[in-house]
């Protein structure tokens, strides 16, 4: 065991949590500037809109992606070279109190590992609905490949159906990450889901088909919200990076002084 043990997990931990903001960023926040006009280009004829990616989101999902590879190598450069061993023979033969720190390291490596996959399946899922589904990429594919034996019209109706649920879904596996890592109180949680379902809900315009309207553009009006999300992540990382310092140096603490 040494001082930094922990710096590898730190740090992949850190860019999973930069990874579900800049989702924030790119799904959402991106998305309101481009509708209201506030992010858009000087030429007429290639003006942003909020249907199809643009560049500027575009730019956001390549740094998603790079942030979260980035996390997964520290994460595994931890597990390879940082797990401490837990079998039971290894166990068997250590003192209590560095069973107990042993446990905790190892408890944490795999809470840090789970905020990890579960960010990448929301974000694969996001990009896969993005820049696949919605642009019609996949329905092309399965159309030279499966040629004139193909029902157009079911085929775009299952994929628009799919396309919908991943829309909706993605962003709640992505709030569920974020209260995790920051172990948001339940009446937070509760906000961010309920935002989240109602903003893709409009998206889908699933609403819309209740109510005979089309409201897909009451989501970019919801998207204002994004910016207090990613202040208050922030704001609860500035003031609990310390404690989780604190935290790591004391189980390490403990095992070096068993």
């Amino acid at each position: 065991m040494t001082k930094d043990t922990f710096k590898d997990l730190r740090t992949g931990t850190f860019l999973t949590f930069l990874g579900i903001n800049l989702f924030f960023v790119a799904g959402n926040i991106i998305n309101f500037l481009i509708f209201f006009d506030l992010l858009q280009t000087d030429d007429p004829e290639n003006r942003y809109d909020i249907y199809t990616p643009s560049l500027p989101d575009s730019n956001v999902d390549i740094l998603l992606i790079i942030v979260l590879a980035a996390a997964y190598f520290y994460m595994k450069s931890f597990y390879q070279n940082n797990t401490t061993p837990d079998t039971h023979d290894n166990m068997r033969d250590m003192k209590k109190q560095i069973q107990v720190s042993t446990r905790h390291i190892n408890e944490y490596a795999l809470w840090s590992w789970k905020l990890l996959i579960v960010s990448i399946i929301g974000s694969g899922l996001y990009l896969f609905s993005k820049y696949v589904l919605s642009t019609g990429i996949l329905f092309i594919i399965l159309e030279v490949v499966f040629n004139e034996n193909i029902d157009n019209y079911g085929l775009t109706r299952a994929l628009r159906i799919l396309n919908d649920l991943i829309i909706v879904c993605s962003p709640i596996i992505i709030v569920y990450v974020y209260n995790k890592y920051l172990s948001t109180n339940r009446s937070v949680a509760l906000a961010l889901y309920l935002c989240f379902i109602i903003r893709n809900l409009f998206a889908t315009n699933m609403l819309g088909l209740v109510t005979s309207y089309d409201l897909h553009a009451g989501a970019p009006f919801l998207d204002i919200l994004s910016p207090l999300i990613v202040i208050y992540s922030i704001s609860c990382f500035r003031a609990n990076h310390q404690s989780i310092v604190d935290r790591e140096q004391e189980l390490l603490k403990n095992c070096i002084a068993s």
